[in-house]
């Protein structure tokens, strides 16, 4: 089943389809079915980072269990990846946090102070690494169309939440706070979990794919605010040409200091991304 094939008019109607049709995934067992769409109304009904956490194990331990063909198989057929990583967007938990935190308009390393907000930013943090966990896992299957839909979608996503914050939110902060916040390493979740869980899990199949999902995350992110954050710079540049104060010079080294901070973040995500993804970013 292709998402592309415009049956839907929007994402949100893609979503709410597929969310509650039990054969969206075509040719792939019920059983199999079944436990993918738990899976996502789990996620979209986590309350915390343990639940987050939680849900980001089982499906690690799911497609672990899978042969590799098995997984071929799913990915080549479905497109779960986007379902995972719309359910994370439609936690209400998720976009209140983020309208919440935004809005008071404090910094993260202030917020990080307080153990009540700290916790806070650690769901953020391992929401946004489940969201791209389903990319991650098994990402040779996914093309370069498949991406630029993606791209498509988060934006559609991270909009969403900026009209819920009834627009007190930038689209552009709101990039740089999700990306600062995936690549925090204190802000990862670290509890203890092993005597506890319900499914067995291969420790180095869960670290492996969350460390290239935070790659696809920070990936993301950047290159959704390359092209507005630059002509939010010039635009800037234009609206005080006519100040007697206005310099050239400084215009192009303000437009300078955001393309070079932009591009080093890129380059730095490329290092931690899987070389048959990052061209198609």
């Amino acid at each position: 089943m292709s998402f592309l094939q415009g049956k839907w008019a929007s994402f949100e109607e893609m979503y709410s389809d597929l969310k509650d049709d039990p054969v969206f995934l075509q040719g792939i067992k019920t059983d199999v079915s079944k436990k993918i769409s738990n899976l996502i109304l789990e996620i979209e009904n986590a309350k915390s980072s343990k639940d987050m956490f939680d849900c980001t194990c089982k499906l690690s331990s799911f497609f672990d269990n899978l042969e590799k063909d098995a997984t071929h198989d799913i990915y080549k057929k479905t497109n779960v990846y986007v379902l995972v990583l719309n359910a994370v967007f439609h936690n209400a938990k998720f976009t209140d946090t983020i309208v919440e935190i935004l809005g008071n308009g404090e910094k993260i390393s202030d917020l990080k102070k307080d153990s009540k907000e700290r916790e806070e930013l650690i769901f953020v943090n391992t929401s946004i690494l489940l969201a791209f966990f389903g990319i991650a896992i098994d990402h040779q299957s996914i093309n370069e169309i498949s991406i630029e839909f993606l791209r498509k979608n988060t934006t559609d996503l991270l909009k969403k939440i900026v009209k819920k914050s009834a627009y007190k939110i930038d689209f552009i902060n709101l990039c740089f706070f999700l990306e600062k916040v995936s690549w925090d390493n204190g802000l990862y979740f670290n509890q203890n979990y092993e005597s506890k869980f319900p499914v067995k899990l291969n420790d180095s199949f869960l670290f492996t794919n969350l460390k290239t999902s935070r790659a696809f995350a920070g990936v993301t992110l950047t290159s959704l605010i390359i092209r507005p954050a630059i002509e939010r710079r010039f635009k800037s540049i234009i609206s005080g040409i006519n100040d007697e104060k206005f310099s050239i010079v400084d215009s192009m080294d303000s437009v300078y200091d955001i393309s070079h901070q932009i591009n080093e973040k890129i380059k730095h995500y490329y290092r931690n991304t899987p070389k048959d993804i990052t061209g198609f970013f």
